[in-house]
């Protein structure tokens, strides 16, 4: 059984078991003490009232009642109702966070995890797996869901989250990377065979960047029915929110190249998912996988067009936001853009990207001179 106490071998005490397990230069030996010394107490009490020829099986599913309370076989469960509900990325994101959980402090209960435990796994995450301070956050943010999930079901009444002592990380602002019109000239200018997986990719790109960086999963699910009077119109599969988008001349022209009297309404606009009906979460984790081809893709582009930024699909969003920002468009309408529901989200975005407007401003400068 698992006891939910994980320390590096330095910190193990075998040879003074009488005062502890973990010696006192641990941060948390105290706690886990504590929590070691319950543990043995229990086991202790089921072997009383049970007989010694209890097995060791049998003492763990006493202690663990039936197993329906342990995070990771509930987490489990929870995640194969979003893959259900066709949440794909959700549904990765929680089996990753159950599993590092898991890894952690083993197959405990709910009721097994303080705010301690928290922070401990936070510091194990950054310490030992070596997660940037941003996955630290986004697996305490899954694993947070899944608490909250178990407790409006009832199936725990603790919410160790919500205790002062559970120190929160911060996540850590990055740049985003992000291409200039002049980078974008180049990749459009590259003679690309047409009907080539290269072309393919270039088509897609651009077509994403010239509506306001549409994702690829959405670029994925775009059928003709979605071309309306001269606009793009979808529900984002991120926040199911309707995106209506007038065309522009330069991806008419992309979709140009893939209309022809044979497509159907129904019909896929991009070569990217399969015709054949699929359930939602087949479609989503072939458009996962197309998205890892195409970026791999789109480093061959890269270093075709002699760019040394990193180049990943979702490299189009920002360098829209870049474009608009630069041409001095309205904070409101690029938030719009974006589908941003907050101006304050918009403008972290924007600030993220706030190294290219010195490179703006620099230049300008330098024309004066």
């Amino acid at each position: 059984m698992a006891t939910g106490v994980s320390v590096e071998k330095k910190y193990w005490d075998d040879r003074n078991k009488w005062r502890g397990w973990i010696k006192s230069s641990h941060h948390s030996s105290k706690a886990y003490n504590k929590k070691l010394s319950e543990i043995i107490t229990n086991i202790n009490r089921v072997i009383e009232s049970s007989g010694e020829n209890i097995s060791r099986k049998q003492i763990v599913q006493l202690l663990q009642g039936d197993g329906r309370d342990t995070i990771y076989q509930y987490g489990e469960s929870y995640a194969d109702e979003l893959q259900k509900q066709g949440y794909y990325h959700p549904y990765k994101q929680a089996k990753a966070a159950i599993s590092k959980f898991k890894e952690f402090a083993g197959d405990v209960r709910f009721n097994e995890v303080t705010p301690q435990v928290l922070n401990d796994f936070q510091h194990w995450m950054s310490t030992e797996k070596k997660n940037h301070p941003n996955t630290v956050v986004k697996t305490i943010g899954r694993l947070k869901a899944i608490f909250t999930h178990a407790y409006e079901n009832d199936v725990t009444t603790k919410m160790p989250f919500s205790d002062p002592k559970f120190k929160r990380r911060k996540s850590s602002e990055t740049n985003k990377h992000a291409l200039s019109i002049q980078q974008l000239e180049a990749i459009e200018q590259l003679d690309l065979k047409k009907g080539s997986d290269l072309w393919h990719t270039r088509n897609f790109f651009m077509f994403s960047f010239w509506n306001a960086g549409i994702r690829f999963t959405d670029l994925a699910f775009l059928r003709w029915e979605n071309i309306r009077d001269g606009r793009l119109i979808y529900q984002m599969g991120k926040n199911e929110k309707v995106k209506d988008i007038q065309l522009l001349p330069q991806a008419n022209k992309i979709l140009g190249y893939y209309r022809d009297e044979t497509k159907k309404s129904s019909d896929f606009i991009f070569p990217i998912l399969p015709m054949q009906e699929m359930t939602l979460t087949g479609y989503r984790k072939k458009a996962a996988s197309a998205n890892a081809t195409i970026n791999l893709r789109l480093k061959e582009i890269q270093k075709a067009a002699k760019i040394q930024t990193n180049i990943s699909f979702h490299i189009a969003r920002h360098s829209f936001a870049r474009w608009a920002q630069a041409n001095k468009m309205d904070l409101d309408f690029i938030g719009k853009a974006l589908a941003h529901s907050k101006r304050t989200t918009t403008e972290r975005y924007l600030n993220s990207l706030a190294e290219y407007n010195i490179d703006d401003q620099m230049s300008k400068l330098a024309e004066k001179k």
